[in-house]
């Protein structure tokens, strides 16, 4: 379970070792290297072009081997993916493609997407995500 980055690297790790994780979260994640680059914010935008030393279209293999959604065929385990419907950072399209994928899989996939950005600032809905991890994980690591 990771938020931000650690639920890319979550989904990163499931897709990378698919039979070492019972399940899943992934909270506020990169999904999908390039379509998150291509509908985040420009400051974002400038940051991966830092971090991974260009863009997609510079880089399409770099990308595409950092990016969780090239290893979907892999993904065994249960995913719960937790999302801002407005966050700028790590943008809900690319983790409404994750889900879809999964379940055109025929995976197991959860996606709760709150009306937010990156981080949901109600109590009321950090409850709600505290209460969607507890009862997804009680389901599959009570086997």
């Amino acid at each position: 379970e990771g938020w931000s980055w650690g639920g890319y690297v979550s989904l990163l790790a499931i897709g990378l070792h698919p039979w070492t994780f019972a399940a899943a979260i992934g909270g506020i994640p990169v999904c999908d290297s390039v379509m998150t680059h291509e509908d985040c914010s420009p400051p974002q935008q400038a940051y991966d072009r830092a971090i991974m030393g260009g863009t997609p279209s510079e880089l399409p293999d770099l990308y595409a081997e950092r990016s969780p959604s090239t290893y979907l065929d892999r993904v065994r385990t249960p995913v719960l993916l937790i999302a801002g419907e407005y966050d700028s950072a790590c943008p809900i399209r690319q983790v409404r493609y994750y889900a879809e994928e999964l379940r055109a899989r025929d995976r197991e996939v959860v996606l709760h997407v709150y009306d937010a950005g990156h981080h949901a600032n109600s109590v009321a809905e950090k409850i709600n995500h505290a209460e969607l991890e507890l009862a997804f994980l009680a389901r599959h690591l009570a086997k």
